[in-house]
């Protein structure tokens, strides 16, 4: 299995009223902005909320390989793999002729 890291994107949207006791309509709405922003609406928030939109992105998680070869000595470093067999197989792959040079990889 490989590793992936999703972003999750949520829109969410809580429509509710309250009564509150005020001298006109702004200061009412002071009020209860005062309230959401302290936290003191918390659980009304939550059990008017919706989700209006999600977006889900996936990407698989890259990392970087050193390669080393049969006498454990290290050859190089290859960078953004997906897994050490790649890595392995991509620095053998990109050598000149047939030889294989690099024997394992490990992470960086």
């Amino acid at each position: 299995m490989k590793d992936y890291e999703v972003n999750v994107s949520l829109v969410m949207e809580s429509n509710f009223d309250l009564t509150v006791e005020a001298d006109s309509e702004d200061e009412a709405q002071d009020l209860v902005k005062d309230q959401v922003w302290d936290d003191q609406l918390t659980q009304e928030i939550r059990c008017h909320r919706e989700i209006i939109s999600e977006d889900y992105y996936a990407e698989q998680v890259m990392e970087d390989f050193d390669i080393y070869d049969e006498d454990d000595n290290w050859l190089t470093t290859m960078y953004e793999q997906s897994d050490k067999e790649t890595a392995l197989e991509e620095y053998n792959d990109n050598l000149i002729g047939d030889d294989v040079v690099g024997d394992y990889a490990e992470r960086s």
